[in-house]
């Protein structure tokens, strides 16, 4: 805008410096118009002098123009490449965006398997510190058990009171003549059977004294019959033995009962257990 100004101003003065020629070149012959042509002249060299000044304003606006045109065309490049730059931005944040987002998604991926792995950390090592627990346990029982099976047992069990004895009851040997490594004998003399308290083999011998026609007894471990014996088939006294040998753990249970009713007699009818490994 302020070019295309410039240039209007200048025509005009170039068209009035044409005026100004023509009047010049028509002086006429009298002494009044000397002196307006010299004034003429002075404005003629006054407008030469602007025209000039104006060309060259015109110079220097249009090289401002152009210069202003080429920083023009540099913002407008700059503001491309920024535009760009922010594009290319935007996409790196939206692909950083993404990548976060995978990371933390593996992220939580790895620390629900480090909780996994965690329990199942706890839980072998509960279960090595219970096999450890019972491995200690176990040897420790079988340490004991290898020291009880080395011990001597022995008892001698008699019958401390006469009288008759019914089928299928216990003949108690509630009178102990000789015992060894026993622990609890007091539980033999109020029972008047034999519980196992060290394991073993054993060897279980029972003579009973007694009279009736058909007396019969049996050796028992847990309610199960080792042996059976008949001592007679008539009325008199008669003494029958019966032996056996049995592998015993701790808390079995050896009686004698009587299968038929009959008189057991006391000092005569005994029972032997002697622990032989």
């Amino acid at each position: 805008m302020l070019h295309t100004n410039v240039v209007l101003s200048a025509c005009l003065l170039c068209s009035l410096f044409l005026q100004i020629s023509a009047q010049l070149t028509v002086t006429p012959n009298h002494p009044d118009l000397h002196g307006e042509f010299l004034a003429i002249k002075k404005q003629q060299h006054e407008t030469l002098q602007l025209l000039t000044t104006l060309q060259q304003t015109v110079t220097a606006l249009q090289t401002q123009v152009k210069a202003v045109s080429v920083k023009t065309f540099i913002l407008d490049s700059n503001e491309r490449v920024r535009t760009n730059a922010i594009d290319v931005l935007y996409n790196k944040t939206f692909e950083t965006e993404k990548v976060l987002t995978s990371l933390e998604v593996q992220t939580q991926q790895l620390k629900e398997q480090l909780e996994l792995n965690r329990n199942e950390t706890s839980a072998h090592e509960a279960t090595l510190q219970e096999i450890t627990r019972t491995g200690i346990v176990t040897h420790e029982t079988q340490n004991k058990q290898i020291a009880l099976s080395q011990e001597r047992v022995a008892v001698t069990m008699c019958v401390a009171v006469d009288g008759d004895r019914h089928s299928r009851q216990i003949i108690k040997f509630d009178e102990i003549r000789f015992h060894i490594g026993i622990i609890n004998f007091s539980a033999i003399r109020s029972s008047g059977v034999f519980t196992t308290e060290k394991p073993g083999l054993y060897h279980i011998s029972a003579v009973i004294n007694g009279r009736k026609a058909n007396a019969q007894f049996s050796i028992h471990v847990n309610g199960n019959t080792l042996s059976t014996l008949r001592m007679s088939s008539d009325e008199f006294i008669a003494t029958g033995t019966s032996v056996v040998v049995a592998e015993l753990q701790i808390g079995d249970v050896i009686t004698v009962t009587a299968d038929s009713t009959f008189q057991v007699y006391t000092h005569w009818s005994c029972m032997t257990i002697v622990k032989i490994d």
